[in-house]
């Protein structure tokens, strides 16, 4: 079984292609109540609504959102991706695949590089709050304090790009501000909580630095006072692994997110 948890407010949203995808494609899975939360199995789709709420109601969530690759875009000129964690914002516990799905990204990975200034990349305020229960600035704040007393290199900082009710390349398109690749560029590392960010600079040989709730925690340092000694990590298990858990809406109705799944969580009920 797994109770449904659909966007109430809007009835095309993101959030409700997933659910709609994972009713055919998920044995046992039927619409959640959200004025009466059971203890059961259930799929919601980013922080929206009463979502903390049923995270903190369940012994057993997923949780789907943006992808780590293949993000839906108005343009709509590409196959789109939805990530999924168990019991989590992002999986955190890198295993071992093959790279059959990550080489679909036919995306380049650079080596890792020496450039000069540190980019900080906050989460949204939503993220920030449920992750370290602060405010981007308050973590901004506090995160270039620590930095400077490692550190004397220069900071820049990079906010998620908002616009009329999008986020990231959409945004960057309606408000003009510069591309993370852009930002990117001659930077040392990334600072983030647990930013997409940190896929983009990885993929740029660009080293990072996140909260152990990331999905790059497997490929990044976490203590700010090892700002002069970033890792350098095996990239390659990390993305392979990325890769299975994502799944278009295609897969999740047909059965092919249900299946990898449950095999790669096998191992908690042994």
């Amino acid at each position: 079984m797994l109770n449904l948890y659909y966007n109430t407010y809007q009835p095309d949203s993101k959030c409700n292609w997933v659910m709609d995808s994972l009713r055919k494609g998920w044995p046992g899975a039927k619409p959640g109540n959200r004025q009466d939360v059971q203890n059961t199995p259930s799929a919601i789709w980013g922080i929206i609504e009463n979502n903390s709420y049923v995270m903190k109601s369940v012994d057993e969530y997923w949780f789907w959102d943006m992808p780590f690759w293949g993000r839906w875009t108005r343009s709509g000129t590409h196959e789109h991706y939805w990530h999924v964690a168990k019991n989590n914002f992002y999986p955190t516990d890198i295993r071992h695949f093959p790279s059959d799905r990550f080489d679909k990204w036919n995306v380049k990975l650079d080596p890792y590089s020496n450039g000069k200034h540190i980019l900080i990349c906050p989460s949204s305020d939503t993220m920030t709050l449920a992750v370290v229960n602060q405010t981007a600035d308050q973590w901004l704040a506090y995160t270039i304090t620590e930095l400077k007393k490692h550190t004397d290199r220069p900071i820049k900082v990079r906010y998620k790009p908002r616009s009329t009710g999008v986020s990231g390349p959409d945004a960057e398109k309606l408000d003009g501000s510069t591309s993370v690749q852009q930002d990117l560029i001659d930077a040392y590392c990334v600072v983030t909580t647990v930013s997409l960010v940190s896929l983009e600079a990885q993929l740029a040989g660009i080293p990072t630095f996140c909260h152990p709730r990331s999905f790059a925690v497997g490929v990044s340092e976490i203590d700010l006072s090892k700002i002069e000694n970033p890792k350098i990590a095996d990239r390659h298990t990390w993305l392979n692994w990325l890769a299975y858990n994502q799944f278009t809406e295609q897969e999740i109705a047909s059965g092919v997110a249900y299946d990898i799944l449950q095999d790669m969580y096998s191992c908690e009920k042994h």
